[in-house]
């Protein structure tokens, strides 16, 4: 189950390497993608949330202070936890683009920066 659990994250960080970096990155790898390396990743954000809304697990690659950490975090769990199955799990929070998966009792969210000119 675990392993299940890693997998999903380490496919919703590929996703958004190959997406969102896909903008910054020069020339072409194999199957005509992007190359991209863990530079040019813009993600802002991970958290792991519990559907009680506890954070679980915290992960910041920009510096923010523990204010700024405690309202962000609240205002994107109340955001994730209020959408129903039928909505989409993309959103937009703050000029970020947030993406979300539930997995059994946890939720997966990632934030990364919004670019104009790569959209979905």
């Amino acid at each position: 189950r675990s392993h299940t659990v890693l997998f999903f994250v380490a496919s919703l960080l590929f996703l958004f390497l190959r997406t969102e970096g896909a903008g910054n990155c020069a020339g072409e790898g194999s199957r005509g993608r992007p190359k991209c390396s863990a530079a040019d990743m813009t993600l802002k954000f991970i958290l792991m949330v519990n559907k009680q809304g506890q954070t679980r697990l915290a992960e910041y690659f920009d510096f923010l202070s523990i204010e700024e950490r405690t309202t962000l975090e609240a205002e994107i769990i109340r955001k994730c936890l209020s959408r129903t199955d039928k909505q989409c799990s993309f959103m937009e929070y703050r000029g970020m683009k947030v993406v979300y998966r539930r997995y059994a009792s946890l939720y997966f969210i990632v934030g990364a920066e919004a670019e104009e000119d790569n959209e979905l």
